[in-house]
């Protein structure tokens, strides 16, 4: 038999010379920004993609230092980079601005390494501005439609709020008359006739203060605004969500409460309302017929054993399936009917992250759902 013959490497690695050859060949063609600088913070070299990328010619771009071409809003954060760079530290993730010669300005994506003994960094930067602007407008639509989604709350809240602002009144206005028809009778009468007054004239006080409340519970659902944290209780703010969608509830299930003490939150409590309203008109939506007498949907909020915050929201509704589960809390994503946002749950999941939160929930297809808000421990200051 003859001898095997030799192995033969794939991929032989060519001689010295060829190897810088091809080093070079990818420098002058890579379409990322490749630069060699130097610690005085000038380019010593830079690629073509510089050039067809920024407009400057290499000449421009070696006169004056590098952070002469940084957007002056990010050049604190470039050159705090570039410190730890001199103190061995690579750079990733630095993110910044430079300005092309037309005077626009083009988002870079940096990767950087520094050889300390020559006094050089070795960097790469990518045009990362399509993806920027696509982001922005990403987040731009994403606060349209929570806003949109607000609004669609109030335009479904609108009807039953209607109703509840009616109830009141017509109460309000029926003791009002009695009293004004009544009122000399009742300012001659005696005792008995002076405690009538008074009464009515307490309760018609009550039910304004009802429609004060919804009307102030309903104008919190459509704010929009930037958040402002304040040293709020939790008990009062689920009960006010439960009197805003009350009529929501009251004929679809009954509601079991059990409210314990909860220490004091630092939060926005419109978002907190938007929160338990969004909560409890899922809730609600999760049965599939009225039937107080079958339905519930409990509420609790309690401490847990390292002091933060539990609030839970429980119904025997329908259930989700694993599939729905998985989906929950993704933005746009409804088992609703064409036209719902799908925004509701997102928007809770965001504002529990917001407070260092987590939100958790169990359900089962024809058993229910428990759905599980637990805030930290944070004292208020």
């Amino acid at each position: 038999m003859p001898p095997p013959e030799d192995p033969v490497d794939p991929k032989p690695t060519p001689p010295a010379g060829e190897a810088e050859v091809s080093l070079e060949h990818f420098f002058e063609l890579s379409l990322d920004l490749l630069t060699v600088a130097g610690f005085d913070g000038y380019f010593k070299r830079v690629n073509p993609t510089w050039s067809t990328t920024l407009g400057w010619t290499r000449a421009e771009l070696f006169a004056v230092p590098s952070v002469e071409f940084v957007h002056p809003e990010d050049r604190a954060a470039t050159l705090a980079a570039r410190h730890r760079l001199k103190d061995g530290v690579p750079l990733t993730g630095l993110t910044n601005r430079y300005r092309c010669k037309d005077g626009t300005y083009r988002w870079l994506e940096w990767r950087s390494i520094a050889d300390v003994s020559r006094q050089v960094v070795y960097a790469v930067a990518r045009d990362v501005t399509l993806q920027r602007s696509e982001e922005l407008e990403r987040r731009r639509v994403q606060a349209q439609l929570r806003s949109s989604e607000r609004m669609a709350s109030v335009g479904r809240l609108a009807a039953g709020v209607a109703h509840e602002i009616n109830n009141p009144l017509a109460f309000i206005m029926a003791n009002l008359r009695s009293a004004l028809e009544d009122l000399p009778s009742l300012l001659d009468g005696g005792p008995q006739a002076r405690a009538d007054l008074v009464e009515m004239l307490t309760d018609s006080l009550e039910g304004a203060e009802r429609v004060r409340k919804i009307v102030r519970g309903l104008g919190t659902i459509a704010r929009v605004g930037t958040a402002h944290r304040l040293p709020v209780r939790l008990q009062p703010l689920i009960e006010q969500s439960i009197s805003l969608v009350g009529h929501e509830l009251r004929y679809r299930a009954r509601l079991q409460l059990e409210l314990g003490e909860t220490p004091l939150l630092e939060a926005d409590p419109t978002r907190l309302e938007q929160l338990f309203t969004h909560l409890l008109l899922n809730a609600a939506q999760s049965f599939s017929k009225e039937d107080p007498e079958r339905n519930t949907i409990r509420v609790a909020s309690f401490t847990d054993a390292g002091g933060g915050t539990v609030i839970e929201i429980e119904d025997n509704g329908s259930g989700m399936s694993p599939a729905t589960l998985e989906r929950l809390f993704e933005p746009f994503f409804t088992t609703r009917e064409v036209g719902e946002a799908g925004l509701g749950l997102a928007i809770c999941h965001e504002i529990v992250v917001d407070l260092g939160g987590r939100i958790t929930v169990q359900s089962q297809l024809g058993k229910g759902s428990l759905f599980r808000v637990e805030l930290p421990a944070d004292p208020v200051r």
